[in-house]
């Protein structure tokens, strides 16, 4: 049997999902997360789990500026913008950053990682296989656009997400 605490340290990018869910992480392995995930747990009144999880495995890491435009230009490109919180936009951005896996059970968070190349870990649902593009089609008369926006310049109705195609 392999003595774990002589192995090299690996790095995960925690989503908030993923704290909230999680029992234990494999002890080889640091958990980073953005802030926003802290502030996400404190609202749904975990703060005894956090401060559990701060004090022995969680280190708390704000992105780069330079990852942050990236996460941000994938996620336009694939369409996920619209669905992505700013927090989870920065665990994107730390994966990517870290070159690390993030551990989320969220599409659109994985879509955009996997665009990039980068990986990604489940906690409960299967996780993604393809990347795919997303555009917003009104859902009165039809028209497609490239970016969400509140309803269409057209007839006014509201638009819905459409797959656009499979990369």
């Amino acid at each position: 049997m392999k003595d774990s605490t002589n192995e090299a340290k690996k790095t995960l990018v925690a989503d908030t999902s993923a704290l909230f869910n999680a029992s234990d992480f494999p002890a080889h392995f640091d958990i980073v997360v953005p802030p926003g995930v802290v502030e996400e747990l404190r609202r749904w009144g975990m703060d005894r789990r956090l401060d559990m999880l701060l004090a022995s495995r969680i280190e708390v890491r704000i992105p780069l500026n330079g990852s942050l435009e990236k996460a941000r230009k994938a996620s336009e490109a694939t369409g996920d913008i619209g669905r992505l919180s700013d927090t989870d936009i920065s665990v994107v951005a730390l994966a990517i950053e870290l070159e690390a896996p993030a551990i989320t059970d969220d599409y659109s968070i994985q879509n955009v990682i996997k665009s990039l190349g980068g990986k990604f870990l489940t906690m409960e649902k299967i996780g993604i296989r393809d990347v795919f593009t997303w555009e917003f089609r009104c859902s009165g008369c039809g028209k497609l656009f490239k970016e969400k926006i509140d309803e269409c310049d057209v007839c006014g109705h509201r638009l819905r997400s459409w797959r656009a195609r499979k990369k």
